[in-house]
């Protein structure tokens, strides 16, 4: 259920010559959760339809409904920020991996996926440990570093969150060492590549 109708039937294809895997080619567009009549062993689909299967919340597609078997999700994205790799694992999906995957590593994804584990694409498992390197940002940080990132001096940023200087100066410097910049720039540049700002 790809949202991209050549890539969900590429992937329909290099799924049909694996050995011992079903594959049912469903609708490939933002389906809700209720829609699917029949309910797969493991589903594949896009960033933004796999966020509309789990829906919000932490517990998402690793909650069993009624009698039903838990939802396994593997998302097939190019999109892997930070925050959206965190999300979508925080979520409940089982895999996440990347459309440059070979049609074998594609399949041992989605067998993991059935046995109820985890199956991460290398580069979003460097993602995930560069994030897990980091100590995370406070809220307040968080609103420091947007205003950092539309090019806010600290006077400015002091004047629009009403804080005093000082303040901002050491969120500032929190976020750099946080972040493991020497400038703004560097942590702006940081922060945008991650996917926090």
């Amino acid at each position: 259920m790809h949202a991209e109708p050549l890539l969900s039937l590429g992937i329909c294809a290099a799924l049909r010559e694996e050995p011992g895997l079903v594959v049912r080619c469903g609708p490939s567009t933002n389906m809700a959760a209720s829609s699917l009549k029949e309910r797969p062993e493991v589903i594949i689909a896009d960033y933004d339809s796999a966020m509309n299967l789990v829906g919000p919340g932490s517990e998402g597609a690793d909650t069993p409904v009624g009698n039903k078997p838990r939802r396994r999700i593997v998302v097939l994205s190019a999109k892997n920020s930070q925050s959206e790799i965190r999300v979508a694992l925080e979520r409940g999906v089982l895999g996440y991996l990347t459309p440059d995957c070979s049609p074998k590593e594609l399949a041992a994804g989605v067998r993991a996926a059935g046995r109820g584990s985890r199956c991460i694409a290398s580069p979003v498992a460097e993602r995930i440990a560069d994030l897990l390197s980091r100590e995370r940002l406070t809220v307040r940080e968080q609103d420091v570093l947007s205003l950092m990132a539309t090019g806010l001096a600290n006077k400015a940023i002091a004047r629009r969150l009403g804080l005093q200087l000082a303040t901002v100066k050491a969120h500032v410097g929190s976020i750099l060492v946080k972040l493991k910049a020497k400038t703004r720039t560097e942590a702006v540049s940081t922060a945008l590549r991650c996917g926090l700002a």
